[in-house]
């Protein structure tokens, strides 16, 4: 319905008011969202998930040309006009930052398929589609209006990524001491802690894991993201997710692109 219309939501100031509309939509699930962790907490305050920090690497930066293997650029940023530089970095360091991770993919899958096989039924893997390019240009054009880094595109580190599903906050935790029994930890951002403002996410709860996968066959690495989730808040993103990305969406041309490049996904 709403790209059927494209031709009154390309004007800013309509889209504008189709966010706000959207966002107004959104509330209720929010609500659910904070009330949710509210139940967990009453249930039991200590979680096993609630014992695992935040965490950083000593070395490795949570970058995709911080560790050995990672990616190269070909110009130096302190020669390079500024303008040229920004190009440069939207346009061919995350093209080849798309495509080592291409070429990684189905490689990282199969491992953690593999890692995470279990018989009962605690947790689960499910494979997660690679981040878009054209989701990795806005990326990238965002870090550079941050001034991360040059390039800013090898700052994205969820271009591969995939998910366990959790039946509670303990099942969480056993799953997390499986990853990192199995590969290098980079980061570790557990949204599931009390201590975690959760209006940066709408109440919505989640540990996010960054990890350094290295593939014995091509010997390219890669940063990648696997992320711990709930079932119970899956459920309630399900039904809000339509309204985030469009509350979401830089303009219509932003969505429009969103939605090309999924439209085929299963």
């Amino acid at each position: 319905y709403i790209l059927h219309w494209g031709k009154i939501w390309k004007e800013m100031d309509n889209f504008k008011l189709l966010q706000q509309v959207a966002a107004a939509l959104q509330y209720k699930y929010k609500k659910q969202q904070f009330d949710l962790f509210d139940s967990l907490k009453e249930e039991n305050p200590n979680w096993d998930a609630f014992k695992i920090e935040h965490y950083k690497h000593d070395t490795i930066e949570n970058r995709q040309d911080s560790f050995d293997g990672g990616l190269t650029i070909e110009i130096d940023n302190n020669v390079v006009d500024n303008e040229l530089c920004l190009l440069y970095d939207k346009q061919v360091a995350s093209h080849i930052l798309w495509g080592r991770c291409q070429v990684l993919n189905k490689p990282f899958q199969d491992f953690m398929q593999l890692i995470f096989k279990t018989d009962d039924d605690k947790y689960s893997y499910h494979p997660g589609p690679p981040k878009t390019y054209e989701r990795m240009v806005e990326k990238t054009v965002e870090y550079q209006s941050e001034n991360a880094k040059f390039p800013a595109a090898y700052r994205i580190c969820d271009v591969l990524r995939c998910s366990i599903k959790c039946k509670n906050l303990n099942d969480v935790a056993s799953a997390f001491n499986v990853l990192k029994e199995n590969i290098t930890i980079v980061r570790v951002k557990n949204r599931f802690l009390p201590s975690f403002d959760s209006k940066e996410t709408d109440g919505y709860r989640d540990m996010l894991i960054n990890v350094l996968f290295k593939d014995d066959k091509t010997k390219l690495s890669a940063i990648c993201e696997v992320q711990f989730q709930l079932e119970a808040y899956l459920e309630i993103k399900k039904k809000q997710h339509k309204y985030y990305k469009i509350v979401r969406a830089v303009d219509y041309k932003g969505l429009l692109r969103n939605y090309e490049a999924r439209k085929w996904d299963d």
